[in-house]
């Protein structure tokens, strides 16, 4: 994999929503949503080890 693989591949594209998705959780967590289905259903995409490893930090 050469660098500019990364500046242009999915995994850019990811990487670069990933700071919007903390944000959506902090919004759910901070208006009630507390249970772990309901997390995960409202961020859809978001798979349930990276959710979970972010819950617990």
């Amino acid at each position: 994999m050469t660098s500019s693989d990364v500046q242009q591949g999915p995994l850019r594209e990811r990487l670069q929503r990933f700071p919007q998705r903390l944000a959506e959780l902090g919004e759910l967590v901070r208006n009630g949503s507390s249970r772990f289905g309901q997390l995960r259903q409202a961020l859809a995409g978001v798979s349930a080890k990276m959710l979970t490893q972010t819950l617990r930090t």
